[in-house]
């Protein structure tokens, strides 16, 4: 089954934020970045924005599409978009799948965040710079 999945790096004043992923999970303790699936019908904004606020309680505001991908599963291949967004608020509360979260200084969260991620967060310093 093929699915659309959004992720979203929030920035406030030169922070992204990352999410820990809980225990119950295969990837428990990867630092990642919010969001997760659409939902049927759903469009990309208005499901980055709803996933974002489901796991974390923040309002965002995108700001650019960095990367759209396809990840090969044997399931099925997962679409997913990966988006320059920011955020006025800080108090973050995480939802049931993570268990921590924290503000990362851009220049310091590559080395936090999952590799996976490396290529939309080259594209989102280049983002920031401008």
């Amino acid at each position: 089954m093929n699915k659309t999945t959004v992720k979203a790096f929030v920035v406030n004043k030169n922070n992204v934020l990352l999410l820990k992923i809980n225990e119950n999970n295969k990837r428990a303790g990867t630092w990642e970045l919010p969001g997760g699936t659409l939902a049927p019908k759903e469009d990309l904004i208005s499901g980055l924005i709803r996933e974002v606020k489901e796991e974390t309680g923040l309002d965002i505001f995108v700001i650019s599409k960095l990367k759209t991908r396809i990840i090969k599963k044997e399931t099925g291949n997962v679409k997913m978009h990966v988006f320059y967004t920011t955020s006025e608020d800080i108090e973050v509360k995480t939802d049931k799948e993570h268990s921590f979260f924290k503000w990362v200084d851009i220049e310091n969260a590559e080395k936090d965040l999952d590799n996976f991620f490396d290529k939309e967060f080259k594209l989102l310093k280049k983002e920031e710079i401008k």
